[in-house]
């Protein structure tokens, strides 16, 4: 009675698990071609930024540089990510930008880590560390980012409203 009691609770244990690991899997995959395609971008945008080589919105320029069409791309995907305020306090700085996209990328890698140690290992033979280490890693890297792009998110909504004010002044004024 009581081993029949036991792999019944394992094997509901084991339900549970892989019931959570599609959901987090699923979520991974959606986000991961977003991620792993902003990765260089990010990289090309802090690269320029420490040579000094990224313009600003009062620099002038009939035609766009390389670096501010990978700013608008990475705009695209991240809304989150202002790179051209009139209020530079509110711009995604190129560091946080690479650091909030590398860290989505490890997370991303090891919830793929920990998706083939439950798929493809049998339960008895799993490898307790690694899997442990990998779900730490994930965790963590899902949840450390998070208060910083709720803060850059509002500086975003903070930037496109005070656009939105500064653009209409000057069209009233214009205007008269």
């Amino acid at each position: 009675m009581y081993i029949h009691e036991k792999k019944e609770k394992n094997f509901w244990i084991e339900i549970l698990t892989q019931a959570i690991n599609i959901e987090f899997t699923f979520l991974t995959i959606i986000g991961y071609p977003k991620r792993i395609r902003n990765l260089p971008r990010a990289i090309k945008i802090w690269w320029a930024d420490r040579r000094g080589e990224i313009p600003t919105i009062n620099s002038y320029s009939s035609k766009y540089t390389e670096i501010q069409k990978i700013q608008i791309s990475v705009s695209k995907d991240y809304k989150w990510y202002v790179y051209d305020t009139l209020d530079i306090s509110l711009n995604c700085i190129p560091i946080k930008l690479l650091s909030i996209i590398i860290i989505w990328n490890i997370g991303s890698l090891a919830q793929f880590g920990i998706s083939g140690i439950l798929w493809f290992i049998s339960p008895t033979k799993r490898p307790e560390i690694p899997y442990i280490i990998l779900t730490i890693i994930a965790s963590i890297s899902e949840l450390v980012p998070i208060p910083a792009v709720v803060i850059q998110s509002k500086r975003a909504r903070m930037a496109n409203n005070f656009e939105i004010r500064y653009s209409f002044k000057y069209s009233i004024q214009d205007a008269c």
